[in-house]
């Protein structure tokens, strides 16, 4: 037979900024906003290590799938950043920095029994991290004739785990002995970036 499994999620995000005009062509502003990545569900059919007595072959395949619900990530970030026009409106300023706290980060585990009854290991997904995103952004937008104009952005970010703990990592020199994520990196996010462009228009 078969059957459906529902994942049932609610939440609801923020955000306030409070602006202060310096002129016409400057602003201050601070802001603090929330941000939801949504939970689900994952499934998986356990295959066995050892001999099962019910299965004729060396390895056997359990007929109960294996339903594993995660949460949702949680993250609120604090910002406070600076836009100004000089120049005679030539040159755009745009800088930032900002400190996201991040909670309930959705780590890699292994499971490697059910029941306690010995499996292939097999990767699942579950709410076990903590950390802190903090950074600067800058970004310089200018006309330097009717036909050209051109930009540069940089920015840099801290992106570390302050918990975490993945059991199956304490094989790893990196997060011996008790697989830690305490201090490490966080995945897909790069500590420095930039970018420039440059358009040129004539008829």
């Amino acid at each position: 037979g078969s059957s459906a499994e529902k994942f049932d999620d609610d939440f609801f995000n923020w955000r306030a900024d409070l602006t202060y005009t310096i002129d016409d062509l400057t602003i201050v502003y601070a802001a603090i906003a929330t941000g939801i990545k949504q939970g689900g569900i994952e499934s998986f059919t356990p295959e066995t290590v050892a001999p099962d007595p019910d299965c004729p072959g060396p390895d056997c395949v359990d007929d109960v799938t294996q339903i594993r619900e995660y949460g949702q990530e949680d993250i609120i970030t604090y910002e406070v950043g600076y836009k100004s026009v000089v120049n005679d409106g030539k040159l755009i300023i745009d800088g930032a920095v900002f400190l996201s706290d991040w909670s309930d980060i959705v780590l890699p585990q292994i499971v490697d029994n059910v029941d306690g009854k010995a499996i292939v290991p097999t990767g699942v997904s579950g709410n076990i991290g903590k950390g802190k995103v903090a950074g600067v952004e800058l970004q310089l937008n200018n006309q330097f004739t009717d036909s050209l104009d051109g930009g540069l952005g940089l920015s840099y970010n801290r992106a570390r785990f302050d918990e975490g703990r993945v059991e199956s990592f304490t094989n790893f020199p990196s997060f011996a002995p008790y697989g830690s994520m305490a201090g490490q990196t966080m995945s897909r996010q790069p500590e420095f970036q930039a970018n420039a462009h440059a358009t040129f228009r004539t008829q």
